[in-house]
């Protein structure tokens, strides 16, 4: 029997969910419902696909995807983009990036503690092989994602950076550390 055709959703023929990543975080710590209207979140979109027609870079994203270092460059022009429009003053940084020896459950630690502080301060975009979503809390054991394919969460456990050996599990994420990007408001 011939499943049922179902719609496409976002990802599947395009690359873009890093665009779309960026975006969510944004929406998430500038309070989406009142600052990042829909328009304002169109716009912002629109801003991060010109930098990469500019650059020569959107047929590559499109089908390829956007690589970490790439994505950087989106989000650093997404914290320019908040402050000229919104007036914010938003940033990013790489946390994991220069430990070798930081297993996944230490960051998922981390994380959680920053991310249960006051609501809206901080995401998380993190970059699978495949993906790139936002952490929008953890707990112990599952992480809340703010996904643009749907995903609602990940369960720790099933989660490594690369470099630690793959568990036995029929669904992993292994992540790049250079591939965890925080992006924080600055409190005023």
């Amino acid at each position: 029997m011939v499943p049922p055709l179902r719609p496409l959703q976002q990802g599947r023929l395009d690359g873009l969910c890093g665009v779309y990543a960026i975006v969510n975080a944004v929406r998430l710590i500038v309070d989406g419902r009142s600052r990042m209207t829909l328009p304002a979140s169109q716009d912002l979109f629109g801003t991060l696909i010109d930098i990469l027609a500019d650059d020569g870079k959107l047929q590559k994203a499109m089908t390829d995807g956007v690589p970490p270092k790439r994505l950087r460059k989106l989000a650093a022009a997404a914290c320019e983009w908040v402050d000229s429009e919104l007036g914010l003053s938003i940033s990013t940084d790489r946390p994991f990036a220069g430990n070798r020896s930081l297993l996944f459950a230490e960051a998922a630690a981390t994380m959680r503690s920053e991310l249960a502080g006051e609501q809206g301060h901080a995401a998380y975009i993190i970059g699978t092989v495949e993906h790139w979503t936002v952490i929008r809390s953890v707990s112990a054991c599952q992480i809340r994602l703010f996904d643009s394919a749907g995903m609602g969460h990940w369960t720790v456990a099933r989660c490594r950076f690369r470099s630690e050996p793959a568990r036995p599990y029929p669904t992993e994420h292994a992540i790049e550390k250079k591939a965890v990007l925080r992006v924080t408001r600055q409190m005023t």
